[in-house]
């Protein structure tokens, strides 16, 4: 046999094929998800997996590939009625790097008849039109999705373009076995061209307490937040131009802005200022807002304010509908995640997004009832005992010049006043702002004549 023309090249894998009882179908998963380290590797006959044929699985083992083989023989007994030992897996080869072709045998019931002599003998006949209805049974669930096939463990990534041993081929079906909701396309022109990824999807955080910068990418919307070595989209006012240098005019030292004396030090105090915001603990209240965002400081602006709740609004809203998606596809729903191979491991790894949803809604309240909600909108800056009352309450520092003069400093880690914020400025010293981050002041201060100054005025 092994010396002839063409039947030197059998392939000993398949063995010999039972007429009618032998078949195959194709299963749309990678041979090492299906064995793991039991993959055989031959480099005359490729990667397969013959413990079927080997009765290599026993009762409780709970390898990967004997988990494997029970969710699939519990599949296919399932979806056509068959009973146990019915159904046996002979081997499992790889047609391609994302799939397998699995070569069973179904085992017809033992029917006994008399033939024309009186002895009893097993009826053929009958074995064979049950075999056919069997998978004619298997052929007609490929193509429907709503079948006992596609609800199986393993059998819901079966590949109907096979067919059964590619006879009867049929066209894929779309069906709702998805790895995740559908998201509906997005108005903001931005976020389009980052779903397309013709945009980078990423993000960059200030942290003006410990003035850090943080550098993020993600490969989906929602997705996880991974490291990144830069990126600036000039979106945070907060950073401002901190660790940047503007280059001099036309070579002119002297038309140069104000930079880091150091860049290297983050904290040093900018040039031609009297303090670092470092030097002083910073005051007000700390606020999260959308986007792992803080408004921490002196932040009072109604604009900024309600656009952070529209996104976190939004934010909310799209965990919604993965929660719905996931409670209403539970018993269908698939993860992207490849090595989740069943849907009993499926379910025991899907992500509950409900206390997202808690967590990200209690933000939301959070930052609705924050800066002027509930208080009138003004502030009191009383240089004189260093006091601030009004929309945000804090006791700044007396501090002293170089040259003796006494100042009132209050210290923020984000100054942003926006122009519904009335200020009122009072006392007998000076006063300083300093800000660990960009300060934003759109609005009045207001100081009526002789209610403010640094040192005795004429009437005093």
């Amino acid at each position: 046999w092994h010396r002839g023309l063409m039947t030197h090249a059998t392939d000993p894998l398949y063995g010999l094929m039972v007429m009618n009882w032998d078949h195959s179908l194709k299963l749309l998963y990678s041979i090492g998800i299906v064995g793991g380290e039991d993959v055989i590797r031959d480099e005359l006959h490729g990667r397969y997996l013959n413990q079927g044929s080997l009765k290599y699985c026993r009762d409780g083992d709970g390898s990967l590939y004997c988990t494997f083989e029970k969710y699939l023989r519990d599949d296919v007994e399932r979806a056509l009625n068959l009973q146990t030992g019915q159904f046996t897996i002979l081997f499992i080869k790889e047609q391609d790097r994302h799939s397998v072709v699995v070569h069973f045998r179904l085992i017809p019931p033992y029917s006994v008849g008399v033939n024309a002599t009186g002895d009893h003998e097993q009826v053929n006949g009958q074995c064979v039109t049950w075999i056919h209805s069997k998978l004619q049974q298997l052929i007609d669930q490929m193509t429907d999705v709503e079948s006992p096939l596609y609800s199986g463990n393993v059998t819901f990534k079966i590949d109907p373009t096979w067919g059964i041993s590619r006879i009867s081929k049929q066209h894929r079906q779309f069906a709702k076995y998805l790895s995740r909701s559908i998201p509906s396309t997005s108005k903001d022109k931005y976020e389009r061209c980052k779903t397309t990824q013709r945009c980078p999807r990423a993000s960059s955080f200030y942290n003006a307490s410990s003035a850090e910068s943080l550098h993020f990418y993600q490969d989906f919307r929602y997705g996880k937040h991974k490291d990144a070595i830069l990126f600036l989209d000039f979106e945070d006012w907060r950073r401002g131009i901190r660790g940047w240098e503007q280059s001099c005019r036309r070579g002119r030292k002297d038309k140069c802005l104000p930079v880091l004396n150091s860049v290297k030090n983050e904290r040093a105090k900018p040039a031609g200022a009297h303090w670092s915001p470092f030097q002083f603990d910073s005051l007000g209240p700390s606020v999260e807002t959308f986007g792992n965002v803080w408004n921490s400081g002196l932040v009072l602006n109604e604009r900024v304010m309600q656009r952070d709740i529209d996104d976190q609004l939004k934010l909310i809203e799209g965990y919604e509908e993965i929660v719905n998606w996931v409670d209403e596809e539970f018993h269908h729903g698939v993860t992207g995640d490849v090595k989740l191979r069943s849907r009993e491991e499926i379910r025991n790894n899907i992500t509950d997004y409900s206390d997202v949803v808690m967590k990200e809604k209690k933000l939301l309240n959070s930052l609705v009832q924050s800066q002027c909600a509930n208080v009138e909108c003004s502030l009191l800056f009383n240089t004189s005992n260093a006091m601030l009352s009004g929309a945000v309450n804090a006791t700044g520092v007396i501090a002293t010049t170089p040259d003796g003069t006494e100042v009132a400093v209050w210290a923020f880690d984000s100054i942003d006043i926006d122009e519904q914020v009335h200020v009122t400025l009072t006392g007998q010293r000076a006063m300083a702002l300093v800000s660990r981050s960009s300060a934003r002041i759109n609005t009045t201060l207001t100081a009526s004549p002789g209610t403010l100054g640094g040192f005795p005025g004429g009437f005093s």
